[in-house]
């Protein structure tokens, strides 16, 4: 542990205990016309308890530096300064603990620090960031300051606490914003222009502790997005760490993020056997609540409700520009913005002739085309555990259509489907909700993104 200690003469600001007053005019005695300001409180040492450590090697105090601020807004933040005095070894993590409490930690860190294979943590009682280096884009086309020479690029890392009085206007009688909203954000600098690394290759993790007392079976995890309109519904999994109930939250893009507590009553689904898989989901807003039809476990879905169905199970945000990908889908279509998202990602290419035909029924072996193509781009697909299954273990195996035979083994043989308790997949047959929604579960639980 790397214990700075701030000299007697220096002044560490400190948070405000309260609202303050602009302080009264001072006053003089005497004969002198002039009169001295009044002086700053003395404040004493501060104690900034930060670690930092390489594969579970601390490193030495002279690679860091810290300070503690006070900004408008903001009470505390702590600042951290990483300037590797010899270029390390090749590491499998890069680990900053910060134990001392505050409002905000920032981190500022070469780029020449990370390595291909190598972890970024950043642990603090605010929230944790778990980043895989690989899921960072940062070559020079992607970061877009044309810098070539990486020992020029800084990279900074921010986990701050926000006032959730922005979450008050999704407050109902059965929300509780159990945590404050949290901003996890990374940017890459090269002195002139920054860029905020806001989408990444692979899922990252943030990390934050559980209030006790929360029902947990009740939790849904959610990115606020779109200058806090929107919630979006994220994975995510509640584990223990060093004797704390965690909760993990993936995405592969940055917002804020928050968590609450909600439960949707579905009487409809009562004895039906998708209930736990639909109830996760409508709880998790991932499939519509229930009114009507559209919320039905015997609703079929069409191609164009699975897309947006698909990407918010995923935590993937489609609200984005349609760009006339396919010719019968244009720009007022409520999912052409899913559509256009898996069509830039390379996930669908079309049913033909330059078409996406959104209103037709979406059949089991393109939805789970969609879906494991989705698992696949985002490198989920090596933490599946394998059960050695094969389509021949199905009476109609042999139905896949040729095009689909690839992601729907792999969907069997991680057990992403399991059939019809028949021994049938009915490969071409209409997928209706409630199907949708196991699948989904399954795929979420099964790579570890979701509890």
């Amino acid at each position: 542990t790397i214990v700075v200690n701030y000299p007697s003469t220096s002044a560490v600001p400190q948070p405000p205990t309260g609202p303050t007053e602009p302080a009264a005019p001072s006053t003089s005695s005497g004969s002198s016309s002039s009169h001295s300001p009044t002086p700053p409180p003395v404040i004493k040492p501060k104690t900034l308890d930060v670690a930092l450590s390489i594969d579970d090697s601390a490193l030495s105090s002279q690679d860091i530096m810290t300070s503690l601020t006070s900004e408008t807004g903001l009470n505390t933040q702590i600042n951290i300064t990483y300037n590797p005095k010899t270029a390390s070894k090749a590491a499998r993590s890069l680990v900053f603990k910060v134990n001392a409490l505050s409002d905000a930690v920032r981190i500022n860190f070469p780029m020449t620090a990370l390595q291909a294979g190598m972890t970024l943590k950043v642990i603090t009682p605010i929230g944790s960031y778990n980043v895989p280096i690989t899921a960072l884009r940062l070559g020079s086309v992607h970061l877009g300051i044309r810098e070539t020479d990486s020992k020029n690029i800084q990279i900074e890392v921010l986990i701050k606490k926000l006032d959730e009085s922005s979450l008050q206007k999704y407050a109902n009688d059965k929300t509780v914003f159990p945590i404050p909203v949290v901003d996890f954000r990374m940017t890459a600098s090269n002195g002139k222009n920054i860029v905020l690394l806001d989408n990444f290759m692979r899922y990252v993790e943030r990390i934050v502790e559980l209030p006790t007392g929360i029902e947990k079976e009740k939790l849904t995890a959610v990115a606020i997005i779109k200058k806090g309109d929107t919630l979006l519904p994220v994975p995510f999994r509640l584990e223990n760490s060093e004797g704390k109930q965690v909760v993990a939250i993936a995405r592969v893009s940055k917002d804020l993020y928050a968590l609450f507590t909600t439960q949707k009553i579905a009487p409809q689904l009562e004895n039906h056997w998708s209930k736990p898989a639909m109830s996760k989901m409508i709880d998790s807003m991932v499939i519509p609540e229930f009114n009507g039809e559209a919320g039905s476990p015997a609703h079929i879905l069409t191609r164009g409700e699975f897309a947006e169905t698909a990407l918010r199970a995923m935590g993937i945000d489609s609200d984005v520009p349609y760009k006339n990908a396919f010719v019968d889908v244009n720009s007022n279509y409520e999912y052409s913005g899913a559509i256009q998202v898996l069509y830039d990602l390379g996930i669908v290419q079309g049913t033909g002739d330059g078409q996406f035909s959104p209103y037709d029924p979406v059949t089991r072996e393109a939805a789970i085309r969609i879906l494991m193509r989705l698992a696949a781009y985002y490198d989920l697909m090596a933490v599946l555990p394998k059960k050695n299954k094969w389509l021949a273990d199905f009476v109609d195996g042999d139905d896949v259509s040729d095009w689909a035979k690839e992601d729907v083994l792999s969907a069997v043989d991680f057990e992403i489907v399991i059939g019809d308790g028949q021994g049938n997949l009915a490969p071409k047959g209409n997928l209706v909700l409630a199907e949708a929604a196991q699948m989904l579960k399954n795929i979420l639980k099964k790579s570890g993104l979701s509890s």
